[in-house]
């Protein structure tokens, strides 16, 4: 089965995690997966849900979205090396793949190295409260992505002044189509959303940071 089944925007990750762990964690004995398994993901799920939280309030600093971005990494982790190897267990059907919140259409892929390289990228207003990346390979098509990246992770923010570093953006989400259209709340119109990508690859190991840039919410 394959990582793509897991959601790539952060508040959809989080019910869809919880929904996984309870699943595993009632059927851990049929399936003969360990408690202490079990138990890691619950924990690493508990923290990165504390910290997403606290990254989205007004009192974040750049460790705390350090400490997320961390946190989020361990949970990923986890479950992944849970979906490759307990999950393949065959008395395992795929009603209760599907229930899992798994894709059982893909159960392997090929292996991808880490990306070396940043995607190029522009930011347009496409309607209200709307921003759309268009990201590309350094000056190549709309769209275009080096052969190891499976697409583009892009983390934003909106902030009065431009934040430190890219790390300091609170937010993700993974694009595997260009453009990218991220919808902001009717609060945050006309105000500035800063923006930075990096190429993913399938296993979730991501490249260098692309520069930050910004542009007005419409």
């Amino acid at each position: 089965m394959s990582s793509k089944s897991i959601p790539d925007a952060e508040p959809e990750l989080i019910p869809w995690a919880d929904n996984f762990i309870n699943t595993v964690d009632a059927n851990k004995d049929a399936w003969d997966i360990p408690a202490t398994e079990v138990t890691g993901i619950q924990n690493a799920l508990t923290a990165f849900k504390y910290l997403f939280e606290q990254a989205r309030s007004p009192e974040r600093t750049s460790v705390i979205v350090v400490q997320k971005n961390t946190a989020k990494k361990d949970l990923l982790d986890r479950i992944r090396a849970m979906m490759s190897f307990r999950l393949k267990n065959p008395v395992i059907t795929a009603a209760q793949l599907k229930e899992l919140g798994l894709n059982t259409g893909e159960r392997t892929y090929s292996p991808k190295p880490r990306p070396t390289t940043y995607p190029s990228f522009q930011i347009v207003q496409t309607g209200a409260r709307m921003l759309a990346i268009v990201y590309r390979e350094g000056t190549g098509k709309k769209g275009s992505k080096p052969p190891e990246a499976n697409g583009a992770r892009i983390y934003y923010g909106v902030f009065d002044e431009r934040p430190p570093s890219p790390g300091d953006l609170p937010a993700s989400v993974f694009a595997t189509r260009c453009p990218h259209t991220i919808t902001f709340r009717e609060t945050d119109r006309g105000r500035r959303a800063y923006i930075a990508l990096k190429w993913e690859n399938r296993k979730g190991e991501d490249g260098p940071w692309s520069e930050i840039a910004s542009e007005i919410i419409p």
